[in-house]
């Protein structure tokens, strides 16, 4: 309700003006105005209805009059409150009014009232059903709701409903579709409801079946779905409407990720991939001028390669060539901003600056949260020297409603920003907050990142942490350690690799839950091995999976536990043909459910025996955590970034045992272990000892290590 606002000598003026002239009724509707700015609801209602009913064959003209009386008032007053008191009147009197009650809801959304209880009341959905659909509707006015509704949308079905009955009321329906479509992008992207952006996307679906854009929208937001949500035929349908090598590339490389998500490397796989690769091949031969929307598209198109096969310097070359080409538009897209940024980075070499002040190191990344890369990056940031590092942070697209490792981020720094999905607005943040070294913890994983990092708002700039080097030729440096990349691996990145003397990543532990598995929930003998391979499903190579069912063969009463997000049935039915293929029984393989935490998985780490990584794609967290939690581990060294994750980690807390360099060995490290019980008890024991001493659980000492070497960076930026 609105304030009471005095209008005691508008209504005194009116009921005088009333008394002199009875028979005007316009002082009536003017009357009846006053009465409801004040407060008074039911007078107003009443003088309207009163002089109303004596209008008999003049009702529509006497109607007509008010509704423009009021109409006006609430158009001209810039008091939302009084706006919306007048409007609501009107529904009272004339219901059938679409354009009013479209105002109603302009009004609810500016007045930050809008909720499920507000749509009901204004009945907007019934009204806009029952309207004939050839009638003439403002439509400035409804796009202009659809537009602000649809940006604050709640996430329910009545978004939907709403959407659908406005839809046959728009003429320009393409302009109808645009509208939708970039609305779903930001409610599936930035505010993360996926389902609701599919459920959008679908009504467009109607009127553009076609339309290459829309189907590999709704394609990309049913892949966000953990469950099987059609996203296969969706990517497919975008396929077969391709016309360009590019479009052709971009939704094959949305049937290779489905694929991958699912666990599925089979025959229909191979044709995807090796598709991939002439694709990607034709594109490079003529390359395409790109706009943003392909430039993001095209960044991801390599991303399943180091899970197919450990061939970097293959599958870089490849890589850092298609990453080229999107830097390259995305720059000459933003060309005023990058030269300013380039301009900017050269006025900072040639300053006078004390040698020895802090340097300002900003950390830019979109999975600050309960998240592989935040659980394990706030170690560094938690132990920076604040004499050497002032850091700043910048997160992505922060979370509405943090959850509690966001909000140790938020802790861990002064200079904490929430950056919207804007590449321009973060870099013009950076630049403004004067960073020295900015680093990137996202890799090719977040398309807005590679973006900010391709305008170069920061004189140097790293990648870290993240999925791999991203090939970004404005990205300086690349941190590695010893052993997570081989001597020679220099030739395959742009990057300059940063070499630090131990380790790559450390940590100081992780936190555990209780656990929620135990042995006697699957009848197993008390003296059973059991081992587990823990991997979410485009991890899940083939090759890997056959030479850990022959580890089963050759440990009796041995089981394997098999757990990781993918679809489950996709994954049990290869283990199964794989487990009838060589021989061995059903009952020896046990796939566990997804547990609600991850506290709680690293607690049931504990059932296992033995821990089996995957190749060519190993674990990293998953590596970290077993560890943490004392398990032997068995892991399959190659030659890539992502093949030696978990080669690193053993080095780095002094375990040699379980390190494969071929398949065979592989195969040995884990029938000895699974058949040595002395020799995993010894494992255990070094692994609980090196929580007191081994680099890899010293994130003090890491970021010592990281310091340096930022600090070499800067004097070699400002020497040459």
């Amino acid at each position: 309700m609105m304030e009471a606002t005095n209008h005691t000598a508008s209504i005194e003026y009116y009921e005088s003006a009333i008394a002199e002239n009875p028979d005007d009724r316009t002082l009536y509707w003017q009357y009846g105005l006053a009465l409801l700015l004040n407060n008074q609801e039911e007078e107003a209602q009443g003088t309207w209805l009163m002089v109303l009913a004596e209008a008999e064959e003049q009702e529509e003209v006497w109607r007509s009059e008010l509704q423009s009386v009021l109409e006006t008032a609430a158009a001209e007053t810039n008091d939302t409150e009084a706006a919306a008191l007048i409007r609501q009147q009107i529904q009272v009197v004339f219901p059938e009014l679409i354009e009013n009650i479209l105002h109603l809801l302009l009004l609810s959304i500016t007045q930050r009232t809008l909720s499920l209880e507000t749509l009901d009341q204004l009945q907007l959905i019934e009204a806009l059903q029952f309207q004939a659909v050839d009638a003439a509707l403002d439509q400035s006015l409804l796009l202009d709701a659809l537009k602000q509704y649809l940006a604050v949308a709640l996430p329910h079905p009545i978004t939907v409903e709403l959407v659908q009955a406005i839809q046959p009321h728009v003429l320009d329906r393409r302009l109808f579709a645009d509208i939708v479509l970039a609305q779903a992008e930001v409610i599936g992207h930035v505010r993360n409801f996926a389902q609701l952006a599919v459920d959008l996307i679908a009504l467009l679906l109607v009127d553009f079946p076609d339309d290459f854009e829309l189907r590999m929208a709704d394609c990309i937001f049913k892949q966000t779905e953990d469950a099987d949500r059609g996203s296969l035929a969706a990517a497919q349908m975008a396929f077969d409407l391709a016309t360009t090598s590019l479009d052709q590339l971009t939704s094959n490389s949305a049937l290779v990720q489905d694929l991958l998500t699912k666990g599925q490397q089979d025959q229909q796989f191979q044709i995807y991939h090796d598709r991939q690769i002439q694709l990607l091949q034709t594109v490079l031969q003529a390359p395409p001028s790109l706009d943003l929307a392909a430039s993001y598209r095209l960044l991801v198109s390599t991303m399943h390669l180091p899970y197919v096969a450990d061939r970097p310097t293959t599958h870089r070359a490849l890589q850092n060539q298609i990453v080229a080409l999107c830097e390259t538009n995305i720059q000459h897209h933003h060309q005023i901003q990058y030269d300013r940024f380039q301009a900017e980075n050269v006025v900072k070499q040639n300053q006078t600056a004390n040698p020895d002040r802090p340097l300002k190191v900003g950390y830019l990344c979109r999975y600050f949260y309960q998240h592989s890369v935040g659980w394990l990056a706030r170690w560094l940031l938690k132990n920076h020297d604040p004499e050497q590092t002032e850091i700043y942070i910048y997160i992505i697209n922060p979370q509405a409603n943090p959850d509690y490792i966001q909000q140790q981020y938020c802790q861990l720094s002064p200079q904490v920003r929430g950056c919207p999905l804007d590449a321009i607005g973060i870099a013009t943040q950076i630049q403004q907050d004067d960073i020295d070294i900015l680093v990137e913890l996202d890799s090719l994983t977040c398309q807005v990142t590679c973006e900010v990092m391709a305008l170069k708002p920061s004189p140097i700039q790293v990648s870290w942490l993240g999925w791999d080097a991203t090939g970004l030729r404005s990205i300086d440096y690349f941190i590695a350690d010893p052993y997570v990349l081989p001597e020679s691996a220099q030739t395959d990145y742009p990057e300059t690799i940063v070499r630090l003397p131990e380790t790559y990543i450390a940590v100081e532990g992780f936190e555990v839950g209780v656990p929620t598995l135990h042995r006697s929930q699957f009848n197993l003998p008390a003296d059973a091995v059991l081992f587990m391979t823990a991997q979410r499903g485009y991890k899940r190579h083939p090759a890997m999976m056959q030479l850990q069912l022959q580890i089963l063969q050759q440990v009796p009463n041995s089981y394997l536990l098999i757990k990781g997000l993918a679809d489950q049935t996709v994954i049990q039915t290869a283990f199964w043909d794989l487990a009838t293929s060589m021989g061995l029984s059903h009952d020896r393989l046990i796939f566990l459910p997804i547990v609600d935490s991850e506290e709680i998985h690293r607690a049931n780490l504990a059932i296992a025996d033995v821990i089996l990584d995957t190749y060519p794609y190993n674990g990293a967290t998953t590596t970290l955590e077993a560890l943490w939690m004392e398990r032997p581990l068995v892991t399959r060294v190659g030659e890539q970034f992502a093949a030696r994750n978990s080669y690193t980690m053993l080095k780095n807390v002094g375990i040699e045992a379980g390190i494969a360099w071929t398949d065979a060995e592989y195969v040995e490290w884990g029938v000895r272990l699974g058949t040595d019980a002395a020799l995993r008890q010894q494992i255990s024991w070094q692994l609980r000892q090196a929580k007191r001493t081994a680099p890899l659980w010293n994130a003090a000492q890491f970021a010592r290590h990281m310091e340096t070497a930022y600090r070499e960076m800067w004097q070699k930026f400002r020497a040459n």
